[in-house]
């Protein structure tokens, strides 16, 4: 998780494992792809590289069984184009 500050917010926000990696110095401009989930517990939000894994990260919670948890670590661990490939098969 990151928080990210717009216009004096701050915004708790999932990322996958290799946007945490890939993310600039604390302070530094960033540009998220984000996915908002409106759940009956509260709101989240996801947050990606690009438009690609945000993508994947929908088809992703079409699998049954597979969650935003799972579908984070999914593109986090395998990367963009194993996940492709498994859904494509």
């Amino acid at each position: 998780m990151v928080v990210v500050e717009a216009c004096g917010v701050g915004y708790e926000v999932m990322v996958p494992e290799s946007v945490l990696l890939s993310l600039p110095p604390v302070g530094e401009r960033v540009d998220l792809r984000i996915r908002q989930m409106f759940r009956e517990d509260g709101v989240t939000l996801y947050g990606f590289a690009d438009a690609f894994q945000r993508r994947l990260f929908d088809l992703l919670l079409e699998v049954k069984g597979c969650g935003p948890k799972i579908g984070l670590a999914l593109i986090g661990q395998l990367g963009e184009d194993a996940v492709a490939g498994a859904i494509q098969a």
